[in-house]
């Protein structure tokens, strides 16, 4: 199975490719100038890694909560793939591949994943990874809050995110994390965006060009 992933919700600008259980990763940190550098960024995956939009099995991508312009951009360029060479595409929440890296550098099985939402507020989702790292389970929906109204976790989790160093003080001091892996795993990234949808494509939730959208959570701006 061979997938193409694109992450820009946040300041990381990644893209990856999965081709039967070996990945490669073409990123860079762009502080948000998405549009600039993501189709270069595709342009080099696609040298190194030897592949044609005719091998694609699936095109996925962050669909946020995260940055409006750069969800945007990943979605326009993940419909435009899939409608030139006809692969379904898979939506994958940019919360859910920044958990499973916080698993990839930790091993604790509940993360909860931030991401600054400005205004004030951050995007979390409370996620728990299986032992495979296969797939990930939402144990929250994916919300935007101010800091003081998330809940803390009853189990043993672990902090990921941006969120969590913008908002330190709120956060850390008053959740109490039992793992923090904030300054480790900041952003999502495409590599862990293409492991979910590899489980998605098995499982036959690809969809239709169309039907593969950003997610907001609020208005955009």
């Amino acid at each position: 199975m061979k997938v193409l992933a694109i992450e820009t919700s946040a300041e990381m600008c990644s893209t990856a490719f999965w081709s039967d259980g070996e990945i490669t990763v073409r990123e860079t940190s762009t502080a948000n100038r998405h549009t600039e550098f993501v189709l270069p960024l595709l342009d080099e995956l696609r040298a190194q890694a030897r592949f044609s939009l005719a091998d694609l099995d699936g095109i996925a991508f962050g669909a946020g909560p995260g940055a409006f312009t750069g969800v945007r951009v990943a979605a326009s360029i993940a419909q435009g793939i899939a409608l030139a060479c006809g692969a379904p595409v898979l939506a994958i929440s940019s919360l859910a591949a920044l958990a499973l890296g916080g698993w990839r550098q930790t091993g604790i099985t509940t993360q909860l994943a931030t991401l600054d939402a400005r205004r004030g507020e951050v995007y979390w989702g409370l996620y728990r990874v299986e032992e495979t790292g296969e797939t990930v389970c939402s144990l929250s929906a994916d919300t935007v809050q101010a800091p003081h109204e998330i809940p803390a976790p009853t189990m043993p989790w672990c902090a990921v995110g941006r969120g969590w160093e913008v908002y330190a003080e709120t956060l850390s001091l008053r959740l109490r994390p039992t793992c923090d892996a904030s300054n480790q795993v900041r952003y999502p990234k495409a590599s862990d965006i293409a492991a979910l949808a590899v489980a998605e494509l098995r499982a036959g939730r690809g969809r239709a060009a169309h039907l593969a959208l950003p997610v907001y959570l609020r208005a955009p701006i």
